[in-house]
């Protein structure tokens, strides 16, 4: 499995090229927009309480990366990736199949000006759509491996 990564400063490109790739024929769950929600204010909620809730919000970008990618990824492009959402830019993640379909998911994400663009080689580990799975559904967070029926 390959995985092309790219960031994009703004909301309206991101989404562009989420649907540029999925009339390109990428399945919508092999395509995943990762950015910075911001965290809900609080009336009764303290700086402190909103900073410690912030980076958790940070602490989760990196998560997120090192899962897709690799706790010990040396490219140190979990790194990259989780500094961009950090800044406030959305990246587009997409999974293919093989080297074919992950060059035809450059091309796609180049013609749009993605900046920070990367292909990644990940042999062997968990499909984008179960790491967003699980993070959708925290009872999942334990439970690698585990599909749904519509994930197929």
């Amino acid at each position: 499995m390959h995985t092309a990564l790219c960031a994009f400063d703004n909301r309206g490109r991101a989404e562009r090229a989420r649907d540029s790739l999925l009339q390109a024929g990428f399945a919508s769950h092999d395509v995943h927009i990762e950015h910075r929600h911001a965290p809900a204010e609080s009336s009764g909620a303290t700086d402190d309480q909103r900073d410690a809730a912030d980076r958790g919000v940070l602490s989760s970008f990196g998560h997120f990366f090192a899962s897709l990618l690799g706790r010990d990824n040396p490219s140190g492009h979990a790194d990259t990736y989780s500094q961009h959402v950090e800044r406030g830019a959305f990246v587009v993640v997409v999974d293919a199949d093989d080297s074919a379909q992950a060059q035809r998911a450059r091309d796609v994400l180049q013609g749009l000006q993605a900046g920070e663009l990367n292909v990644v080689e990940r042999r062997g580990q968990e499909p984008l759509r179960e790491i967003v799975s699980r993070r959708r559904d925290p009872e999942l967070e334990h439970a690698p491996g585990l599909r749904y029926a519509d994930q197929d």
